[in-house]
């Protein structure tokens, strides 16, 4: 037999195959275009042939419900490896029909294969788990933002009107005590289940965490007889059967004519808006659309762009002192913006995913600070880095770019890490603060604590020095826990080889006490504030 008879008669078994347990086989290419087509169309629409079909886009002929998650379906598909059967809807005429589709591709092929079946009622079933299995996997904040981006802009390719609904139990707290654990965990995994049956693609929908939910659906599901669902969800757990106040905020999630980066930015300023403010949104934009707060927030973004690009900021400095010798030991560089609030500015870089971008800018201001203006001194400087950027690879490569440019000065920065609860990989970052220290930099972690999770942070990574938590220092002289605490908290940091900060040390009682304690330095008002130049005369 011939190589071109030998390709037939594979492909006439892979034809019979298909049909016999489908009425219809599509070949798809990358583009959604049907490129071969065979088999009852005519039966299943009532009014098409098999050759119509070639060059369409094949989801057209499906209700504008289902096309999400088609397409997501074969997206998913792999060589080799069947996606399905799923149970969707068809167009017919003026009348719906339920049919059951499934997907493959061929090793080695960009195209996919679709086979489409009436089915009887055994086949939707199975249709249908098949479908609920796929889709109920409720998503984190990270993973939910990632899967909305891809969901919103698929959305928008494919025409199809969606929204994003926030969902807050203000209540969360109080809730969580008259619930028990238990019921509010199961609470929160039958919430999760409604949230991803009524998402647009089965998935995109996430448990925030302090009763705060989101959902990325059709823009015509009734959010009224959502909210009602979830509040008999309520009503079925509360051991009182009270159930709880259910708020809701939808979104206009229309995407078209957004960058890719501009929707991250407005997913992740509108979910941190949510977290801190739960339904009661204070930005305006948020009123009408993702499109309305990227028009709104451009000027804002291209001007935050120009002050980094520009350097437009000046940087203070505050002295922290050995507290032993009560010299200074270094000045932590503090940046300050010349229009505008520096906490605002810097919340706002934090919110759409620009600190990573912020802290290369402080870094390279630093530096050419040192060089220029302080390089003939031994003065040693630290500066913030934020956990989000210290996680970030991009980051990171232009962080080691911009340090090899200043090698011989290195070592007299330190650097900061803050907002550690931004750290979501510890091992990773451990590895990547001991690759820093082997290469001669100094690391600090700012703003320790009592919690569990500074502990993680200390057996993950070990660094230079440990800033303990400027509340726990503040009230060190009346309150005889924060004493307790801050010795254990010292001790366990000198016990690892870790030098100690303590900060908020506003008059000599605290400065004395820090000192009784151990804590190797201070920082605070007591030994200076900030100020526009490094400065610090010495306390006797």
């Amino acid at each position: 037999m011939s190589k071109e008879d030998s390709l037939k008669k594979q492909r006439e078994r892979f034809l019979s195959f298909s049909f016999a347990t489908s009425d219809l086989l599509l070949e798809v290419d990358e583009n959604d275009s049907v490129q071969f087509a065979l088999g009852a169309i005519k039966g299943l629409t009532g009014n098409r042939d098999a050759k119509s079909l070639i060059g369409s886009n094949w989801l057209d002929i499906f209700n504008k419900k289902d096309r999400m998650i088609l397409k997501l379906m074969v997206k998913k598909a792999q060589p080799g490896l069947r996606c399905g059967p799923m149970l969707v809807s068809f167009k017919k005429a003026k009348k719906t029909q339920n049919i059951i589709v499934s997907a493959i591709k061929m090793p080695d092929k960009t195209e996919t294969f679709i086979t489409i079946a009436s089915g009887n009622a055994l086949m939707n079933q199975l249709g249908q788990l098949t479908r609920d299995h796929e889709e109920r996997k409720p998503l984190d904040k990270e993973t939910f933002i990632d899967a909305a981006q891809e969901v919103l802009l698929m959305a928008s390719e494919l025409g199809q009107d969606v929204d994003m609904t926030l969902i807050d139990i203000p209540s969360s707290d109080k809730a969580m005590k008259r619930f028990g654990k238990e019921g509010w965990d199961k609470l929160s995994a039958d919430v999760d289940k409604l949230l991803c049956e009524n998402s647009v693609d089965g998935g995109t929908a996430a448990y925030l965490g302090g009763g705060h939910f989101s959902i990325i659906h059709d823009s015509d599901l009734d959010v009224d007889v959502l909210t009602g669902k979830i509040n008999d969800i309520s009503k079925e757990h509360d051991p009182f059967g009270e159930g709880l106040e259910i708020k809701t905020k939808s979104i206009s999630a229309d995407m078209a004519g957004v960058s890719e980066h501009d929707a991250t930015r407005a997913l992740f300023y509108t979910l941190n808006e949510f977290e801190r403010n739960g339904t009661e949104l204070t930005i305006g934009a948020l009123n009408s659309n993702f499109k309305a707060f990227v028009t709104a927030n451009t000027h804002k973004i291209q001007e935050f762009k120009n002050i980094l690009q520009k350097l437009s900021f000046s940087m203070h400095f505050q002295p922290i002192v050995n507290l032993k010798t009560m010299e200074c030991s270094h000045y932590e560089m503090l940046c300050r913006f010349r229009e505008g609030n520096t906490f605002e500015w810097i919340m706002f870089a934090e919110d759409i995913g620009m600190a990573s971008e912020f802290d290369i800018a402080v870094c390279r201001r630093a530096l050419n600070y040192i060089d220029k203006k302080r390089k003939n001194t031994s003065e040693t400087f630290s500066i913030n880095i934020s956990g989000q950027s210290i996680s970030d690879d991009n980051f990171l490569l232009k962080f080691t770019d911009e340090i090899a440019k200043h090698d011989s000065i290195k070592d007299r920065l330190i650097f900061e890490i803050t907002e550690s609860t931004q750290i979501k990989d510890l091992n990773k970052v451990g590895e990547v603060v001991a690759r820093l220290r082997d290469d001669g930099l100094k690391i600090a972690l700012d703003d320790f604590g009592a919690g569990s999770a500074s502990f993680q942070y200390l057996s993950s990574m070990h660094v230079d020095f440990v800033k303990i938590d400027g509340k726990y220092i503040k009230n060190i002289a009346n309150d005889k826990r924060d004493m307790i605490m801050v010795k254990n908290l010292t001790q366990m940091c000198k016990d690892l080889d870790m030098k100690v900060i303590g900060e908020y040390v506003e008059n000599e009682e605290i400065s004395n006490i820090l000192k009784q304690i151990g804590i190797d330095y201070g920082q605070g008002y007591y030994f200076g504030k900030p100020s526009a130049g490094p400065g610090y005369s010495k306390v006797i």
